[in-house]
């Protein structure tokens, strides 16, 4: 949040955020609630939740974001229409 609001205080554009887990689930109450109360607070949308991942492979990071961010978002912040979804 911190960083979205001084990037919007700057004049930055910012499309929206993406949570990123880097070590496996916890199954915490944080990670529970916090990605619904940050949709609640945050000025910009909440793009998705990038999963922890243990596969590192490039087709395995395409099909993990595509089944887990809203590609809509992104498309709609560029302008364009170039992400597909296989």
């Amino acid at each position: 949040m911190l960083t979205v609001n001084l990037a919007l205080k700057e004049g930055l554009d910012v499309a929206g955020v993406i949570l990123n887990y880097t070590q496996p689930p916890e199954n915490s109450l944080a990670e529970e609630t916090n990605p619904k109360l940050l949709e609640e607070i945050c000025p910009v949308p909440v793009i998705g939740i990038f999963p922890y991942l243990k596969n590192m492979g490039e087709d395995f990071l395409q099909n993990t974001a595509l089944r887990n961010l809203n590609l809509e978002v992104i498309k709609k912040y560029l302008g364009l229409d170039i992400i597909h979804k296989p």
